[in-house]
Order: C-alpha cells, then sequence, then structure tokens
C-alpha cells in the first residue's frame, strides 16, 4: 500500500477514535449541573498523557457532578454537535452575546489576534524538520523578522472555528480542561481566557492550576502574584532542600524531582567540556529547546518571535559590542530532531558573524558542563530567556537577564523588556546586583517549585513526561489546584 494511503488510514483512524471518544461522553450524560470540556487531540491517543486523563477523570468522577466531554476544539463539525447537544439542555442557561463581550478580558491584556498567530508560528517552528524544502532558517535578526512578519500577514484565522469557540463562551455551565499548555491547545484554549471561562490546566509547569476570577491582568502577571504569596508561606523544610537541590544542580546532579524537564529516557552522558579560553567580561548564553512553544501563556506579541530569534539576537549584540561568548544548548533537547535545523543555522549565524567581526570570540559548550564552573570567570553575565537556569544562577550569585518575563519581583530576575539598551542593562544589573538576596531568593523559590511538585497528583519520570507515582487523594480532586 502507497504510504500516503497508509498516512490517510491513519488519519481516518484517529479521527473516528476522537469521534467515539467524544460520542461516548455525550452518552453518558445524566442531567448534570456543569459540563466539563476535556480538550483531546489526535496525538494523545495511545500517549501516556491519554493514560494520565483517564485518572484524572476517575478521580474527578468520584467526587463531583460533572460530566466530562471530550471535545477536539480542532473539529468544526464535533464543535458545531456539541453546541447543538449544549442548546438542548441549557436552553435557560445562556449569557446574552452583548454582555459576553463587554465582559471580556481588555485586547490591551489579552490580544486575541495576536496571541492565536503566535501560537500558530510556534506550531510552525515546531515542525520544521518536517519541512524538506527548508534547508536551515534565517541566520540574522533581519531576515528572522521579516519570516516572522510574512507569516503574520499571509496567516489566515479560522474564524468560523473562533466564532463556534466563542458561542461555546456563552453556555454559563462550562468550566474547560486542558493538560498541556503549548502549540494546538493553547492556540484554542485562549478564547475561553478572553471570555473569562473557568479553567483547568492539569499539567502546568507550576502543578494542578485553576484559572477563575479577575483577569484583567496577564498571565505572567497572575504567576508572579502567585510565586509571591508561595514564597511568603513557604517552609523551612522545602528550603533546606532547595539548598541541597541547587549546590547539586550546579555541580551536576539533577536529582531535584521538580525537574523531570531534564531528564531523559536512557540519556547517555557526553564528554565533559572544557571551556577553551576563560575570557573577561563575557556573556554566557543559555540556550532553550528551540522548537519549545515560547509564545505559551503569552497574551501579547513578545519581544522575540521564538527562542531561536533571541539567541540569534544576543549572538549579534555580543559579536558587535565586542563581548565573548559562551552558548550552552539546553541539556538534554539539543538531540532531538526538531532540534537539528536550529543547530545548524545557529552554528552558521556564529560562523557568519565571525566573518563580519574578526575579533569575535565564541565557544559552544558542546558536552556536558556543570554550572559551577561559571564562578571562574571574571565579570559575567548570564543570558537566558527563562526557566530554572535563572534560579541556578542566582543561587551561585551570578548576575543573569532573562529576555523573557519570568520571575519577578526577585532579585535574581533581571528582564529585558520594550526599549531597553542590552548595553545599558548589563551595565546597570551588575552595577546594582545584591548576591546575597539573589541567593536568598532563589532559594526561596526553587523551594516553592519543590513544594509544588509534591503536590503534584501524578508524578513525571523524564522530558517525555513518562508517569510515575498516583497518589491516593485525601481530600476531593479540585480541591488539590492552586488559584492563579
Amino acid at each position: 500500500m502507497p504510504s500516503n494511503h497508509l498516512v490517510s488510514l491513519s488519519k481516518f483512524k484517529v479521527n473516528f477514535l476522537l469521534w467515539v471518544n467524544f460520542i461516548f461522553s455525550l452518552i453518558k450524560y445524566k442531567k448534570q449541573n456543569k459540563i466539563l470540556l476535556y480538550s483531546q487531540l489526535g496525538w494523545h491517543l495511545g500517549s501516556q498523557q491519554n493514560l494520565r486523563k483517564k485518572i484524572y477523570k476517575k478521580w474527578i468522577n468520584e467526587n463531583y457532578n460533572y460530566c466530562i466531554i471530550d471535545i477536539n476544539f480542532d473539529d468544526k463539525i464535533m464543535v458545531k454537535c456539541l453546541i447543538l447537544f449544549l442548546n438542548k439542555i441549557f436552553k435557560k442557561n445562556k449569557i446574552k452575546l452583548k454582555k459576553l463581550f463587554e465582559n471580556k478580558i481588555p485586547h490591551k491584556v489579552l490580544s486575541t489576534k495576536e496571541t492565536i498567530i503566535s501560537a500558530n508560528w510556534d506550531i510552525y517552528l515546531r515542525d520544521l524538520h518536517k519541512n524538506n524544502d527548508i534547508e536551515f532558517l534565517p541566520i540574522n535578526s533581519h531576515e528572522i523578522k521579516n519570516s516572522f512578519l510574512k507569516f503574520f500577514k499571509d496567516f489566515k484565522i479560522d474564524k468560523k472555528k473562533y466564532r463556534q469557540l466563542i458561542e461555546l463562551c456563552l453556555f454559563e455551565n462550562l468550566e474547560i480542561v486542558y493538560t498541556e499548555e503549548a502549540y494546538e491547545e493553547w492556540s484554542n484554549i485562549i478564547i475561553f481566557y478572553k471570555f473569562k471561562k473557568k479553567i483547568y490546566n492539569f499539567e502546568n509547569i507550576y502543578g494542578f492550576i485553576e484559572i477563575s476570577g479577575n483577569k484583567n491582568i496577564s498571565f505572567n502577571e497572575r504567576i508572579n502574584n502567585f510565586f509571591l504569596i508561595k514564597t511568603s508561606q513557604i517552609e523551612n523544610r522545602f528550603l533546606e532542600i532547595a539548598k541541597k537541590n541547587l549546590a547539586a544542580r550546579t555541580k551536576g546532579n539533577f536529582n531535584s524531582s521538580s525537574l523531570f524537564h531534564t531528564r531523559k529516557p536512557n540519556h547517555k552522558l557526553r564528554d565533559k567540556y572544557y571551556i577553551k579560553q576563560i575570557r573577561d567580561n563575557a556573556i554566557f548564553l543559555f540556550n532553550h529547546a528551540f522548537a519549545d512553544a515560547s509564545n505559551k501563556r503569552v497574551f501579547k506579541n513578545n519581544l522575540f518571535s521564538s527562542y531561536y530569534a533571541m539567541t540569534i539576537f544576543v549572538i549579534e549584540f555580543a559579536a558587535k559590542n565586542n563581548f565573548p561568548i559562551y552558548i550552552k544548548p539546553h541539556p538534554t533537547r539539543y538531540t532531538f530532531i526538531s532540534e537539528q535545523k536550529y543547530n545548524f543555522s545557529l552554528k552558521n549565524a556564529l560562523i557568519e558573524n565571525k566573518k563580519n567581526y574578526p575579533n569575535f570570540y565564541y565557544e559552544i559548550i558542546d558536552g556536558e558542563f556543570n554550572n559551577e564552573e561559571l564562578l571562574k570567570f571574571n565579570n559575567l553575565i548570564a543570558i537566558t530567556g527563562r526557566g530554572s537556569v535563572s534560579i541556578e544562577c542566582g543561587y551561585l550569585g551570578i548576575p543573569i537577564i532573562n529576555m523573557y518575563e519570568s520571575f519577578g519581583n526577585y532579585a535574581f530576575c533581571n528582564s529585558y523588556e520594550h526599549n531597553i539598551n542590552l548595553y545599558n542593562l548589563i551595565k546597570d544589573v551588575k552595577k546594582n546586583y545584591n548576591k546575597t538576596k539573589s541567593q536568598d531568593d532563589a532559594i526561596k523559590i526553587e523551594a516553592v517549585l519543590e513544594k509544588l511538585n509534591t503536590e503534584r497528583l501524578i508524578e513525571f519520570t523524564n522530558i517525555s513526561k513518562e508517569t510515575g507515582k498516583i497518589k491516593n487523594l485525601e481530600k476531593p480532586f479540585f480541591s488539590y489546584s492552586s488559584k492563579i
């Protein structure tokens, strides 16, 4: 059988199973007061996530009078059928369309069009390795910006689909669940944020979260407020665990339970990397997984369209301003097929900048490297997008700048924002750096992350989220959620 026929057959099978799940969940409706829409995608079927989804649904059914409906929001016919079903059972429980639009989150906080297109840009970048017509990405910021602007201009939002999702928001009795927080699910769920539906995210990086209440502030602001409360209440035993975690992690021992995303199945350690030349006044750039969704949880456009764009920007800055730069790839994602075009393009960009600026010095940390080695550098500044490396640098007393909005209101966290000159920001961060306060704040944040992971209902064992230990719940399921 030709390969295209096999692909078509596989798609038919997946779509058929999604419809079976949807219809079966409708059949089970028993005049419950509330409907819980559970987002499902084709790749969920047969995955570890689908296994955990069954467990979540079992826990919900044990304590709550919900009708849980599995729904693929990308399937317009399925969504239309759901609307017809809801119209039949909830005729008197609808909100007037005018009122719905009056109460939506304002544009200055959440731009629906920008957010939807940015989420789809993430999907495009995730799948770029499948595109045989593109050998490598643009290798300078100007071309990267133009490619994103062209995508933004050419992208056609499926208005029919989003009208249907808005129509779902008219039902007062609906609550929404999604397991992951990026790519297709984020591009759909954003509508429910816009119109202030109650939303649950079972496997957020910050644990099991519930989004409700006043949403006229950005998601990052909500997270920052959440952390301020959590750090003020953290117990001493978690602070002690955090100190041990960070001491071990900066030496290369990734034993923190919260860092499942750094543990790769059957991961073989690379050879240890030794810095060829330790230069003063350098930049140490910690890369993200380039194909990761840089626009997830973002309510408006970022400064950078992707982690790759951010990386090229920093490289060009270093070359033009004669900063030596040391680049550390993501510790586990560097071998993923989805990363290969990015890594190839990154090396081409470095070669091109070296041609333009012959004195430009760079090294790629192509091997195992412990962050404790950074203490050997003099007058170093670290740069990353966002994430756990900020905490490690804070613990080590090394100034770091986050190019994306990250942990706010903490001494180790210095954010690059609109209209800021990066050269002046580096000078200011170094000048005003409070090492003791940065170390204390880093330990607090690590302690909160560790505590949040102990509160996780299902443990993950590695980067692929293989299912680990499952808790025996002592309280009703939704009482374990963190309200953000």
